[in-house]
C-alpha cells in the first residue's frame, strides 16, 4: 500500500516516516517539477538531488519528472487546447539529454525516474511521448502511463499503453468526464478550470474502459503501483468517498489479480457473479497479483527476503480458509481443502 506526497505532507524524513509507519503505507512516487529548458542545469540537478536523498530516507522507488518550462497547466486564465509550448529541434535535444541525465543520477540512490506526460506541457501528446522516449536514455527515462491526460488531449491510450508497455514503471489511474472536456475545448478553459468542473474523476465514474488497460499490464507482467488519482474539487467530490468508490470498481470490474488467463478459466466455470466475487476476495486477502503467488505463499514464501517461512505458511491457508468460506457453502469448501491438503500445500 502506497501514496504519493502532497504539498500538505510532512517536510523532513522523520516526519514522513511518523504518519506513514502507523499506517503501513510507503511513498509510491514523488512529483519533480524540472525546468531543464530554462534554467542551468547545475540548479536542476541540485534540486533533483536533493529530492532524490529525501525520496531515499523514505523508502520510495520512483521519482515522477515532469517539465515545468513554459508550462500552462497552473495558469487559471490560459486556455489548455490553444496555448500549449510546441519544443524546437533544439530544445528537444537539450530537453532529453538533460532528462537523461536526471534518469542516471536518480540510479545513484536506487530510484527510478519515470516521466509524467501531463496536459499543458511540452510533454503532452503521443507523438511528443514517442519522440521524448526514442530521444531518452532506454536505461535510465521510463515513463509513467497517465490514462487521464492521454483520454484529456484524445489520445489512444491502449496504443501508448502497448507500445510502452516495457518501460513503463508507474502508473496513475483517472477518468474522464469527455462532457466537461468538450466544454473546455470549446469555451477555451484553462487546464485548472477544466479541473475545478470536474474534468477528471476516479476510475468507474467516467467513460473510461480499465479492464483492457489491467490485461495488457497483467499481459507484460508489471510490478509497480498503480495508483488512483481523483484530481477534483474535494468540497464538491468527496476524497474519502471517492477513494471507496475506486478501490471497489478496480477490484471487482477491471483488475484481476490472478493474471489474464487464470481470470478467463474461472470466468469459464464460474457464472460471472461468483467469478467477479472469487477474483475480489484473492485481490482484498492477498494484494498480489497473480494465482501463482498464491501458491507460493501457501509454500512459505516471504517475498521481501526471498526465504521459507513455516508461519507464512500457516497464515496464507488460515487467509484462504477464512476467504473462501465467505462465499462457498461448507461442502465444497471441504472438498476444496482436500484438494489443497492433497496438493502437499499443508
Amino acid at each position: 500500500k502506497g501514496c504519493e506526497i502532497g504539498n500538505k505532507y510532512p517536510k523532513t524524513v522523520e516526519g514522513m516516516h511518523e504518519y506513514l509507519d502507523i499506517r503501513g503505507l510507503e511513498i509510491a512516487n514523488r512529483w519533480f517539477s524540472s525546468f531543464i529548458l530554462t534554467k542551468p542545469f547545475e540548479e536542476v540537478e541540485k534540486d533533483f538531488r536533493e529530492n532524490c536523498e529525501f525520496l531515499k530516507g523514505c523508502g520510495a522507488k520512483r521519482i515522477g519528472a515532469s517539465e515545468q518550462s513554459y508550462s500552462i497547466q497552473g495558469q487559471m486564465e490560459t486556455p489548455v487546447f490553444e496555448k500549449k509550448y510546441v519544443m524546437n529541434d533544439e530544445e528537444w535535444k537539450k530537453f532529453t539529454d538533460g532528462l537523461s541525465k536526471l534518469g542516471n543520477i536518480a540510479k545513484e540512490y536506487g530510484i527510478t525516474l519515470v516521466y509524467h506526460h501531463h496536459m499543458g506541457t511540452v510533454v503532452q501528446t503521443a507523438e511528443e511521448i514517442d519522440k521524448m522516449m526514442d530521444m531518452c536514455d532506454p536505461d535510465a527515462v521510463y515513463l509513467l502511463f497517465d490514462t487521464g491526460h492521454l483520454a484529456y488531449c484524445g489520445e489512444d491510450y491502449m496504443a501508448v499503453l502497448k507500445k510502452y508497455a516495457k518501460r513503463i514503471k508507474h502508473v496513475h489511474l483517472k477518468d474522464i468526464r469527455p462532457e466537461i472536456v468538450a466544454k473546455v475545448k470549446a469555451e477555451s478553459l484553462s487546464f485548472l478550470q477544466g479541473v475545478r468542473l470536474g474534468a477528471f474523476t476516479v476510475p468507474g465514474d467516467g467513460v473510461i474502459d480499465f479492464a483492457p488497460i489491467f490485461e495488457v499490464l497483467a499481459e507484460n507482467n508489471y510490478e509497480g503501483y498503480v495508483l488512483v488519482e481523483a484530481e477534483q474539487d474535494p468540497a464538491i467530490a468527496n476524497p474519502f468517498e471517492y477513494a471507496l468508490k475506486a478501490r471497489k470498481y478496480i477490484a471487482e470490474k477491471a483488475f484481476s489479480p490472478l493474471g489474464v488467463s487464470e481470470s478467463r478459466k474461472i470466468r469459464e466455470i464460474l457464472s460471472e457473479e461468483w467469478a467477479h466475487k472469487y477474483i475480489s476476495l484473492i485481490a482484498h486477502k492477498f494484494n498480489r497479483g497473480k494465482m501463482g503467488d498464491l501458491v507460493t505463499l501457501l509454500n512459505g514464501r516471504n517475498f521481501e527476503t526471498r526465504n521459507f517461512e513455516e508461519s507464512i505458511k500457516i497464515d496464507t491457508y488460515k487467509l484462504l480458509t477464512d476467504g473462501v468460506c465467505d462465499f462457498i457453502n461448507e461442502t465444497n469448501f471441504k472438498r476444496f481443502v482436500m484438494i489443497i491438503r492433497s496438493a502437499g500445500f499443508c
